[in-house]
């Protein structure tokens, strides 16, 4: 599945390591990178991530019975908390749901937003 390099949003100067190379509840790690925006800046991230469990659900591409991972980080120049929660399906190339919610130190919700697996091509 891999870990992403890059983003609409800008590159990351190290991938960023949200999957495992093995899935197991209870698993854990620390993530940290930086992002350059288009604009020039770049943003600095830390994340402490873990698989916290099975769930299964269905989205439009289909029902799947996949782990949840918990992303929870920090901002570091806007010293904003960064929320993500990522459900995988082993076999499948893409987050089933990937939620974010990034509040600002004021508390104010800069963004929230979901994005669900709308369809699943058969391999080539």
């Amino acid at each position: 599945m891999g870990n992403t390099l890059a983003t609409l949003r800008g590159a990351f100067s190290t991938p960023r390591q949200f999957y495992p190379a093995e899935f197991y509840v209870g698993k854990w790690w620390h993530t940290i990178f930086r992002q350059r925006r288009p604009t020039g800046q770049t943003y600095t991230y830390r994340y402490d991530v873990r698989v916290v469990g099975r769930e299964s659900g269905t989205v439009p591409a289909g029902r799947f019975d996949a782990f949840k991972i918990e992303a929870r980080g920090f901002n570091m120049q806007h010293e904003a908390t960064l929320a993500r929660n990522i459900w995988v399906a082993p076999g499948v190339p893409a987050d089933i749901v990937h939620d974010t919610i990034v509040r600002q130190r004021s508390g104010a919700i800069e963004q929230f937003d979901r994005q669900e697996l709308a369809s699943l091509a058969p391999p080539p």
